[in-house]
């Protein structure tokens, strides 16, 4: 963190995030893009092909058809997802960053302490917007929010879809653990538990006679 500056980061939470990808909206996009038709109708296929039902004890439902998500544990999958973000709006800050890694989001910005609560906020709004219309779902209320400073007074909370996202004094984004200090004193200790726990599960393997 620069002396006098701080940064804020936004972890949006997008429930089911693949389960949710809007087929109609996804096919669109990739007309857009110039996929050959050919390709697109195979797509078209692969995503509207599939139904469930549902069985309770000897109860079958009728089938359904499924208008939405993309197979996360499939080769595909995670490629159809990104191009479903890809045109997300892009922030209009240069201090303000939007960090994607599949279906984990990060927005961040630096910069003095009412600029940055300012220019989230903004963001925020702008990238609200652009997700109900492709019918992106967002819980507000289990976004977390981290304000990296090394001041006591926390500002005001930012906000999504007008409800308040609360500061959190940590969080957990792509395995890291990161406090509002940036200390890693939590992650560290983390990951000596996790350690020693798999130390402790190899040692009944050792022969006693075993050298370290």
């Amino acid at each position: 963190m620069d002396v006098g500056w701080d940064t804020g980061a936004v972890f949006l939470d997008k429930a089911k995030a693949f389960d949710k990808v809007w087929t109609d909206g996804l096919l669109y996009k990739l007309i857009t893009m110039w996929i050959p038709g050919g390709l697109v109708r195979l797509m078209a296929n692969y995503l509207r092909g599939k139904r469930f039902a549902v069985r309770v004890g000897s109860d079958v439902s009728s089938e359904r058809a499924i208008d939405a998500g993309v197979a996360q544990g499939s080769k595909i999958g995670p490629e159809l997802f990104n191009i479903y973000f890809n045109d997300n709006p892009s922030p209009r800050n240069c201090q303000t960053r939007l960090c994607l890694f599949a279906d984990d989001t990060a927005i961040m910005s630096t910069g003095k302490s009412n600029k940055v609560i300012e220019e989230l906020n903004n963001y925020l709004d702008q990238l609200g917007k652009w997700m109900i219309m492709w019918k992106i779902k967002v819980n507000a209320d289990t976004c977390q929010a981290v304000y990296f400073t090394r001041r006591r007074k926390v500002p005001d909370p930012l906000k999504l879809y007008r409800r308040a996202i609360k500061w959190s004094k940590e969080t957990k984004y792509l395995g890291v653990t990161l406090d509002s200090r940036l200390t890693y004193d939590n992650h560290i200790t983390n990951i000596n538990k996790k350690t020693r726990t798999a130390e402790a599960k190899l040692y009944p393997l050792l022969a006693r006679n075993s050298k370290p």
